[in-house]
């Protein structure tokens, strides 16, 4: 099997079967581009089977530590290639919690001090910082497990990376955000420092006022992480976000979602993961009131829900390709719902014929006359 195209080795990667991609991927390397769909979008076993034979391309690669499967990272951590370090990938873009599961089996020369600074010693852990630099995951560390007088040290003495100064801000207790806002030098840094301080720690007033304008990108990133969802909700339609979709959908406490979809037309990426979440409440409270897209009406149908299909019906016809996919799923009832009340595309009438149910056949002859 030959694939000269990107646009048609993406579409392969997306819909062929599981036999077929294997074949397929046997014998020929993906571009990048698309080894990076597959890691999105394929199973984890053929995954495996792909590094196993290819590898995987630094794109690729940050995008399956993204994904956070612990065995596909242990995977791709036994690989070497000669493009990029597959560990200093890990602690670059890896999970928090992640890298320090895998550092309870592993050693890692990125973490230099992780014997002592696990090991609690209060003392020696602020004499080591005083006379030495920290990796930045050692930074990380300290940070996130809490150890509040360490990251107060690494403050006062300037031993912070810029992504670590970030780290804190999200993440240290509120007297050493207040420190590192009262000791930064930098405007910028410290407008972006005090949007994180007021969305951790602000009131209900100081919130209110800084929602009115756009955030700086990693203050709207945390933003989305921990708001609650009606904030989310209104900060995103007011500045026109539709990215907030995607973090409104995976929202832990998403009790107004089912409201939220039936009132706002989503993007496609956000339609994408409503329709691969399959939530049936969530889907009958969308296909109510919008219209799917092309891609999204033969997902409906590929899903198989009955009762969706037949909703969907109820208020709007398919596009060609869904009413052609409609027709080979073969459901006497949901082809006759779409023939009596919408016209068939060329290629689904083909297909109706194919299909070779009489009375199928009748009945749309019969709407010809009307």
């Amino acid at each position: 099997m030959k694939l000269k195209k990107l646009e048609q080795e993406l579409e392969f990667v997306n819909t062929a079967n599981n036999d077929d991609f294997k074949k397929y991927i046997f014998e020929n390397k993906l571009r990048c581009q698309t080894e990076t769909e597959m890691v999105k979008t394929r199973k984890p076993s053929l995954i495996l089977f792909y590094m196993s034979i290819h590898g995987l391309s630094q794109k690729a690669a940050s995008e399956l530590i993204r994904q956070n499967n612990p065995a596909l990272i242990n995977a791709l951590l036994e690989t070497t290639t000669p493009h990029y370090s597959p560990e200093n990938l890990f602690f670059d873009v890896g999970n928090y919690h992640t890298i320090v599961n895998w550092l309870k089996t592993y050693r890692s020369k990125k973490y230099p001090e992780q014997d002592l600074f696990w090991s609690k010693n209060q003392t020696a852990i602020l004499e080591h910082i005083a006379k030495h630099q920290i990796s930045s995951f050692g930074q990380l560390d300290l940070i996130r497990r809490q150890d509040n007088k360490a990251t107060r040290e690494l403050i006062l003495r300037g031993k912070l990376s810029k992504q670590n100064e970030l780290n804190l801000a999200k993440f240290a207790r509120k007297d050493n955000v207040i420190l590192l806002l009262q000791t930064t030098t930098s405007k910028k840094d410290y407008q972006l420092y005090k949007q994180i301080y007021i969305i951790r720690f602000g009131n209900q007033e100081e919130t209110k006022k800084l929602l009115q304008q756009r955030l700086h990108s990693p203050a709207e990133e945390l933003f989305f992480e921990i708001a609650p969802f009606n904030l989310i909700e209104r900060y995103s339609k007011h500045l026109g976000i539709t990215s907030a979709q995607i973090h409104l959908l995976n929202h832990p406490d998403n009790d107004e979602l089912v409201e939220y979809l039936s009132k706002t037309e989503l993007c496609e990426e956000a339609e994408k993961l409503l329709l691969k979440r399959g939530e049936h409440r969530e889907i009958k409270a969308y296909i109510k009131t919008h219209y799917l897209s092309i891609d999204g009406e033969i997902t409906l149908i590929k899903r198989g829900h009955h009762r969706e299909i037949i909703l969907y019906l109820s208020k709007r016809s398919l596009g060609d390709l869904a009413q052609c996919e409609l027709i080979r799923r073969g459901n006497y009832i949901e082809i006759m719902t779409l023939i009596e009340n919408y016209p068939l595309a060329e290629c689904a009438v083909d297909e109706l014929y194919n299909r070779g149910n009489q009375t199928e056949i009748s009945l749309w002859q019969k709407t010809l006359r009307k």
